[in-house]
């Protein structure tokens, strides 16, 4: 298997993605392009490159990956998925031409650029989300 298609598919049968990490613009892709795909090969320089085929070890290797990732990016689905929305509410009110998909890469890449081991918080997404926003909105004037 594809080491990003397993992490997709992953992400994808996460209970916190099932129930309720859905919001416009946040997809398992994203999620494991942007957040946990990074992290594992962070955690094993010896995988295949992206877009190579994974061999049994590498598989068995990435599952527990996986898995030692799960308390950490559970909860950091829900807190995506908040300011995500959140985001485009105030994108709305600020008249901001942001897409769904722009703000939700964004957002998914501040959490993956993170080496902490914490989780992320509503607070510091709101930050990041607001920060986003407002370098738009005067990419948008200026432009």
């Amino acid at each position: 298997m594809v080491l990003e298609r397993m992490c997709t598919d992953w992400v994808a049968d996460l209970p916190s993605w099932r129930n309720g990490g859905r919001v416009p613009g946040l997809t398992p892709d994203v999620i494991a392009e942007h957040i946990l795909l990074p992290r594992l090969l962070a955690a094993c320089s010896d995988l295949p490159a992206p877009g190579n085929r994974l061999g049994p070890d590498h598989e068995r290797n990435v599952r527990e990956l996986m898995e030692a990732e799960r308390p950490r990016l559970e909860p950091e689905i829900s807190t995506l998925a908040e300011s995500i929305a959140y985001g485009l509410a105030e994108a709305g009110k600020r008249f901001v031409p942001v897409t769904a998909c722009e703000l939700a890469i964004r957002v998914a890449q501040a959490v993956g650029s993170l080496d902490d081991a914490d989780p992320i918080t509503d607070l510091e997404l709101a930050a990041v989300v607001s920060a986003y926003l407002e370098n738009r909105a005067v990419a948008d004037i200026a432009g």
